[in-house]
């Protein structure tokens, strides 16, 4: 998606919700520019935004890390694809949020009970196009890179990252998304502090304009994964040539 898309398609919501605003005269529907009001005079919804963040960023770090080892170790290890790669398989087919409780039962610390629930979740679309990218790669390659003499980071460097990369940058705004959708639900427990828990404590005491806040900045969040996705895809635009990494 080109960048200006973003830019567009955000003045067209906030024209439409002013249009709605005006069609309806209600407080529940607040107008954007009281939820801009707000965000500007209320600092502690800036403070549940930045624990949630805090929870982001490690999901999103411990994912990628984990993941792509796993996916790594599975493409490279006959071992490793007889016995792991059917219990990837079946937990990546099965509903893993329904095991978030586990987490909460297992893991005194409240933070890492939800850190570890969204990698759990999200881990699983880093594993798979890791290891799919490295499997699908040509035998040619590897012998040309043995012939080469290439060390294990050579051979990371320059074979299995070109190929991995395409791959993991269009999975990237996915796990985003389904890792802000996990927010709203991990947040609800054993913690007073996250946009996810601020938006629903609001919504249960009716204070819309807070509503929208949260709801507005958890969009902008999602606005700006995506835009930092398209710039990674131009950044990375030669590798997204299937299967080139020597080019």
């Amino acid at each position: 998606m080109k960048p200006r898309y973003y830019w567009v398609g955000s003045l067209m919501i906030i024209v439409l919700w002013t249009i709605l605003t005006l069609l309806n005269d209600t407080a529940k529907i607040p107008s954007p520019w009281a939820v801009g009001l707000y965000l500007a005079t209320h600092k502690d919804i800036w403070l549940h935004l930045g624990m949630t963040l805090v929870r982001l960023l490690a999901a999103i770090v411990l994912s990628y890390l984990f993941g792509g080892l796993l996916g790594l170790w599975m493409a490279t290890s006959k071992n490793a694809r007889r016995y792991l790669l059917p219990v990837v398989q079946v937990l990546f087919a099965m509903p893993r949020l329904v095991l978030f409780p586990l987490f909460y039962l297992s893991i005194t610390s409240g933070f890492m009970a939800q850190v570890t629930a969204i990698v759990f979740v999200t881990l699983f679309y880093v594993t798979i196009p890791t290891y799919e990218s490295l499997i699908a790669l040509p035998e040619t390659y590897v012998f040309i890179a043995r012939s080469l003499d290439f060390s294990t980071g050579m051979w990371v460097r320059y074979v299995a990252f070109p190929a991995v990369v395409p791959r993991l940058i269009l999975m990237a705004q996915q796990t985003l998304g389904l890792s802000l959708s996990l927010i709203l639900i991990t947040e609800q427990f054993r913690t007073s502090w996250g946009i996810g828990k601020f938006l629903v404590t609001e919504y249960q005491a009716t204070h819309y304009l807070e509503v929208y806040a949260s709801i507005l900045l958890l969009t902008l969040l999602g606005i700006i994964g995506g835009f930092v996705c398209d710039i990674l895809k131009v950044r990375f635009s030669k590798w997204f040539i299937p299967l080139a990494p020597f080019a």
